[in-house]
């Protein structure tokens, strides 16, 4: 608990689009997610942070901002300990939900190219799902119809800021 305590003390970084914005031009437009849908999904869900985690444990949600990919594996391990109820990474790939159905380990998930994958064939999937375009976004999020509209709100807002 001292080590997370420390690194949450030592905050993380957004990586530089440049860092995956090629990357999620590759692994996503072949699967028919566009790439300003998946900039707005890493603001709203990482705010382009690559490192972050968040974890609930008992009833608080905690937020680990790392600086790097080593003190985020030794975080994710620290937390793995106590909570499967983890989001991770760029499109914050909810762990219990995701990792087994996609093949994933959580520690995987940090790598930016294989968090894009998981979060475009998510997305991807939600997509060709029925329903209004802002309910589709909304499943990325959550299950719960509820919080769909917030969610796609925010997403659609994201994607729309950079035309302005």
């Amino acid at each position: 608990m001292i080590l997370i305590l420390t690194v949450m003390a030592l905050g993380g970084m957004a990586a530089p689009a440049s860092a995956w914005e090629e990357p999620a031009r590759a692994i996503c437009e072949p699967m028919g997610v566009p790439l300003r849908l998946v900039r707005a999904v890493i603001v709203v869900e990482s705010g382009g942070d690559p490192y972050v985690i968040h974890a609930r444990i008992g009833d608080t949600w905690r937020v680990y901002r790392l600086s790097n990919r080593v003190v985020a594996e030794a975080v994710l391990a620290a937390v793995l300990q106590h909570t499967t109820w983890i989001d991770v990474g760029l499109m914050q790939i909810h762990v219990r939900l995701w990792s087994k159905t996609l093949g994933v380990s959580p520690h995987e998930l940090l790598d930016i190219d294989t968090n894009l994958r998981a979060g475009c064939t998510i997305l991807s999937r939600y997509l060709e799902g029925g329903g209004p375009l802002w309910q589709r976004i909304g499943r990325y999020h959550s299950k719960t119809p509820k919080r769909h509209e917030a969610y796609a709100v925010k997403v659609l807002r994201a994607a729309t800021a950079d035309m302005l």
